[in-house]
């Protein structure tokens, strides 16, 4: 798919700007993922940004999404801001918080009927005049839309299931949570008090096995005869090659946290597929 094309042309360089990293991980998380950080910027990775996701009004093509691709790793390779990427994505009614950096690509997926595949996606689509660029604003509307009243409809659930506190405590008793964006999901996974062979010190990186598949999530400590600390089947695709884990805090908890690059960028209604028509998680 489009993603993997970019992939070459966002090969090489290094980290150069790791202020945000040490800030929000501390500086001995940031010395121990360095040298991972500098292979995957040398091999390159990719970043979706939806300009305009699928549906059955979107035109020229019905049931296809827009979107725009970028370095993962611009900011840390500090790459020059592209100002006509964030003009293109406010140009599509989009809210863009941070300035995108280095070169972009631009290309359309079609995702019925199936399989999903890429379409065609002309320049002069860009212009002002062309019939994406004026349907855009409309179909992102639509879209926050109906996330308001998914995000409002999950709020009014959760409030009847039980206060914050006691959605908390479960959370901490399953010993797991997720967050998740409409690129990403993130899922925390508390770790135990003592590491393998030591009762005292929570695990540290060395200490794990974090095993990343397309429809899967697998945390377990290495050597350990227990069973994994968590085996997640995932609600749909996420990209292994993209994703990335560290131990971390979480609730005041020892955490690893493992943050999964989603196929295809949407909200998920839960983090599990269903089991036995239940959902999960």
């Amino acid at each position: 798919m489009s993603q993997s094309i970019c992939v070459p042309f966002f090969a090489g360089g290094s980290v150069k700007n790791d202020g945000g990293l040490r800030s929000q991980f501390g500086a001995e998380v940031l010395d121990q993922k360095r040298d991972a950080l500098n292979r995957a910027a040398a091999k390159g990775t990719v970043e979706t940004f939806a300009l305009c996701r699928p549906s059955s009004s979107t035109v020229p093509l019905a049931h296809a999404g827009v979107y725009m691709y970028l370095d993962e790793m611009g900011v840390l390779k500090d790459l020059p801001v592209n100002k006509r990427a964030t003009e293109i994505a406010r140009g599509c009614g989009l809210d863009v918080e941070s300035p995108f950096h280095g070169d972009t690509f631009i290309a359309r997926v079609q995702v019925e009927p199936a399989p999903t595949r890429n379409a065609s996606f002309r320049l002069s689509e860009l212009h002002s005049g062309s019939e994406f660029y004026r349907s855009a604003p409309a179909e992102n509307a639509a879209y926050d839309a109906a996330m308001h009243e998914y995000k409002k409809a999950v709020a009014e659930k959760e409030v009847g299931g039980g206060t914050v506190e006691r959605r908390k405590a479960s959370a901490m008793a399953r010993g797991w949570w997720h967050t998740q964006t409409a690129e990403e999901v993130e899922v925390s996974v508390v770790l135990p008090e003592g590491r393998a062979g030591d009762g005292a010190s929570p695990p540290r990186a060395r200490d794990m096995r974090v095993d990343i598949r397309p429809h899967s999530l697998t945390v377990a400590i290495h050597g350990s005869t227990e069973p994994p600390l968590v085996e997640l089947k995932l609600f749909a695709a996420v990209r292994p090659d993209q994703s990335t884990w560290v131990v971390g805090t979480g609730h005041g908890k020892p955490c690893v946290v493992a943050t999964l690059e989603k196929v295809l960028p949407q909200t998920w209604p839960q983090l599990q597929a269903n089991q036995g028509g239940d959902a999960v998680g």
